[in-house]
């Protein structure tokens, strides 16, 4: 059996067609790759955010039930819900056929967030935190 690719059409004649006018518009009009710049986008955004949201804390020594967060994130990795369970958690939720359904579920990355608890309780030393106490700063200003 003999599949000729190139008689069903050549993915990037769009680009070659199109070069003439400006680039920037016609790049967004193609709705692949808006939709890849947009999930790349959010993705990034949301995932930063949670991830530094969680590991700022679990950097702190002082944080009441550190290790049992820590404990119920690890155990997130090692024991996958399935498919069948995350579909009817994502239709309960609303999110059936909708864009957020996808960024949501890699909205926490339990490994970048072990990644960014070592770099901050590493980066920045105690002494310095004991500094800022004895000179009357807050929690939120340290």
């Amino acid at each position: 059996m003999h599949l000729n690719i190139t008689k069903q059409g050549n993915p990037h004649r769009w680009y070659k067609k199109k070069q003439s006018n400006n680039k920037i518009i016609i790049y967004f009009q193609c709705a692949r790759h808006r939709n890849s710049i947009f999930f790349t986008i959010t993705g990034v955004l949301l995932t930063m955010t949670c991830d530094v949201l969680t590991a700022y804390p679990m950097s702190k020594r002082y944080f009441q039930g550190r290790n049992t967060y820590m404990k119920i994130f690890y155990a997130t990795t090692l024991f996958g819900a399935g498919l069948i369970p995350t579909f009817i958690m994502k239709s309960s939720m609303g999110l059936f056929d909708n864009v957020w359904a996808i960024i949501l579920q890699g909205s926490v990355s339990v490994s970048h967030m072990i990644i960014l608890r070592t770099a901050f309780s590493s980066s920045i030393p105690g002494e310095l935190f004991e500094a800022g106490d004895i000179d009357g700063c807050s929690v939120f200003r340290q």
